[in-house]
């Protein structure tokens, strides 16, 4: 239960520290201190759990709207929100897929129940590998996202490696059909499924490794070339006009002229 256990740590944790760094953005400061005097069980207590899942639900909604508005940030990562909520979404259609099957069903064994949903054209074997350990696909997407976004190749190529390695072992998309039951499968390379995923992001973080060096050489070769014409026009020496003879047939106009070239000397 590992894979389940640390990402939702890391979410609870860092879904409250969203919390309240969006909140103090549109003016509702929020002291954490209050935590400490232990209100919050009493609270919890006090306001039946039914009234409180609106407030709830209400927060999320502010939360997701506020990751597609440039108010809290500077950067639009909104789709690396979408895309960090695909692997969610895919378990929670997979929960209401198997909880269906079993109430449909209660004797059929899930191996043909996936056999015939695949051939009714509904492959859940994607499915079912985003919904292994989601939680920490959700956070490895979003954060290869974002650092796309934000032109860090060489750090979305590093979370894509560590997808690579979470794949490889099992932790994440590794599955085996036990029974009625789908089960994560641990282990190097465990399942064909994760096999696949494994080279996937193994590619992929090789491709943005190569953006990296990709940009780097462009914007190394774009400051040379730079440098390079500053210094020829550095080098190159400035020619002035001759000056004319100047007398008093001369008109006003090459006068000054002449003027200033004297000046300039």
């Amino acid at each position: 239960y590992m894979s389940i256990i640390v990402p939702m740590v890391l979410v609870n944790v860092m879904g409250a520290i969203a919390n309240l760094e969006t909140a103090a953005a549109v003016g509702d400061k929020y002291d954490p201190l209050a935590c400490v005097f232990g209100a919050v069980p009493w609270l919890l207590g006090t306001i039946p759990i039914a009234s409180g899942v609106g407030f709830l639900l209400w927060i999320g909604m502010v939360i997701t709207s506020s990751s597609f508005e440039r108010k809290a940030h500077d950067s639009n990562h909104g789709t690396a929100v979408v895309l960090g909520m695909i692997p969610a979404l895919a378990a929670w259609a997979f929960q209401l897929v198997q909880t269906t099957l079993h109430a449909v069903n209660t004797n059929s064994n899930m191996t043909a129940a996936l056999d015939s949903l695949a051939a009714a054209g509904l492959n859940p074997q994607g499915m079912i590998a985003l919904s292994q350990g989601y939680l920490l696909t959700a956070i490895v997407l979003a954060s290869t996202m974002v650092h796309i976004i934000e032109r860090d190749f060489i750090y979305a190529a590093a979370w894509m490696g560590v997808a690579s390695i979470l794949s490889a072992t099992g932790i994440i998309h590794a599955y085996r059909v036990v029974g009625n039951a789908i089960e994560p499968a641990l282990g190097f390379f465990p399942t064909e499924v994760s096999h696949q995923f494994a080279i996937v992001y193994a590619g992929m973080a090789l491709m943005l490794a190569a953006f990296h060096l990709g940009e780097e050489e462009y914007k190394y070769t774009w400051s040379h070339v730079l440098k390079m014409v500053t210094w020829s026009k550095q080098r190159l020496p400035r020619h002035t006009p001759a000056a004319a003879s100047i007398d008093e047939d001369t008109p006003l106009l090459l006068r000054s002229q002449s003027t200033l070239l004297e000046m300039e000397k």
